[in-house]
């Protein structure tokens, strides 16, 4: 599914409330070509898109981030004065080209989904200017309400009973060949013996008509020979004719009655697997067991239910959820915690989860590589699990403030967006 363009340009936008100034049309051109160059590279790199997306919304990203460095020098490739005229506020340049970029492709389902489920829930966390945060509220919103649309197309469950559609059989009209008149043959052959008429020259017979008898005799003979095969080949004829009329007929029936049972059967097989999976969510509430863990959630420790609830839950469930499906796991996660809705800040929550790494790795078995530049809660959680950071590159690596507090259940949704953007971002 895609659409036209869904807002207004975002480097427009940064113009128009003076967050970004240019002098000259010609530098916005230039801004807007490394937005195309940019584009043409996050196409092709659904991890670089992510990457993308969790650095142009933060304001303070460091300077130094090498994807920051990157999108800078496509500015520059473009517009060699860049660093100057924009003076002591490039990384909102840059980031205006980000954002540019963003905006161009999400249009389409898994990347407008990937910047909703991977900057929704962290952006509230950042410092924003007021005016900024105005055009980032929209755009994200926008994101999310695609998202939210598909989850709802996603998950649909209609009440009524399909029925099949019966296709209009048009009758296909055959050609008939022509019949021949009775006596239209003697009426040619009696000329064709006979000399001295104004059809035939024969020279068989002499200039009288003496055996004017004989000819009509043989016409007349000769004619109803002739008219029985020609009537028994035209019969034969219409006959292949009509069956192949009434073969087609039938085929286009058959073809027409195929789409239209196709599509109920498909129907019918989507509405059921939507049913089943709700009655695995319910059962997967009421037992609150981890299969994982091969233990009751209630026994679990809350640092493990933050991780394991969203984890096994996004395991469960398919690429587009509607929100309501986050306050499932919410309710599911107060019933088997009474713990879930109080505070915790990031540094006690990275301290926790070090004494139950061994516990956690499972979720996470896929860690195993850094990329350079800005991660995601769940990112940077996997490789501290996998023994691959510590925690002391928490606000370096995530922008986050490690005093920053967050309740159980809100940390359990954030990471539950996490892994249903990782589904999208390693989809091909």
């Amino acid at each position: 599914m895609t659409s036209n363009l869904i807002m207004e340009s975002i480097l427009q936008q940064f113009l128009s409330a003076q967050i970004i100034n240019i002098d000259e049309d010609d530098n916005h051109a230039k801004l807007v070509k490394a937005a195309a160059d940019l584009t043409k590279i996050i196409t092709k790199d659904k991890t670089k898109f992510q990457q993308i997306a969790i650095t142009a919304v933060d304001p303070s990203i460091d300077i130094d981030d090498p994807n920051i460095i990157e999108v800078k020098d496509l500015i520059i490739k473009h517009w060699s004065t860049f660093i100057n005229k924009s003076q002591n506020t490039p990384l909102t340049y840059i980031r205006a080209v980000m954002l540019e970029s963003l905006l161009s492709l999400c249009s389409q389902d898994d990347f407008a989904s990937i910047v909703w489920l991977t900057t929704g829930k962290p952006v509230a966390f950042y410092e924003t200017e007021t005016r900024e945060s105005k055009i980032l509220q929209d755009f994200l919103t926008i994101c999310g309400n695609r998202y939210e649309k598909l989850g709802l197309e996603n998950w649909s469950v209609s009440n009524s009973v399909a029925t099949v559609t019966m296709p209009v059989i048009k009758a296909v009209e055959s050609k008939k060949m022509g019949g021949i008149k009775s006596d239209y043959v003697s009426e040619k052959m009696a000329p064709a013996v006979m000399n001295g008429n104004a059809i035939s020259q024969n020279p068989s017979y002499g200039a009288s008509n003496a055996r004017q008898e004989w000819a009509n005799e043989f016409a007349r003979l000769t004619g109803e020979a002739f008219n029985a095969v020609f009537t028994t080949i035209v019969k034969q004829a219409n006959e292949a004719l009509d069956s192949k009329a009434n073969s087609e007929s039938f085929q286009a029936f058959v073809e027409n009655f195929n789409k239209e049972a196709s599509s109920v059967l498909n129907n019918v097989i989507y509405k059921s697997a939507s049913i089943e999976l709700r009655g695995q969510l319910l059962w997967f509430k009421e037992a609150l067991y981890s299969n994982t863990q091969k233990n009751s959630y209630r026994k679990l420790a809350t640092e493990i239910s933050a991780v394991a609830l969203p984890a096994e839950f996004s395991k469960m469930l398919p690429e587009f959820c509607p929100i309501s499906v986050e306050y499932f796991i919410t309710e599911t996660f107060l019933s088997a915690n009474t713990k879930s809705e109080e505070l915790i800040s990031f540094q006690t929550l990275l301290d926790y989860l070090m004494v139950h790494k061994d516990k956690l790795a499972s979720y996470f078995s896929n860690f195993q590589t850094i990329k350079p530049g800005r991660l995601t809660l769940m990112q940077f959680i996997g490789y501290l699990v996998n023994g691959l950071l510590t925690k002391e590159s928490f606000l370096l690596t995530t922008g986050l403030s490690p005093s920053l507090e967050l309740s159980w259940s809100d940390l359990s949704i954030w990471l539950y967006r996490e892994f249903q953007a990782n589904k999208l971002v390693v989809k091909k």
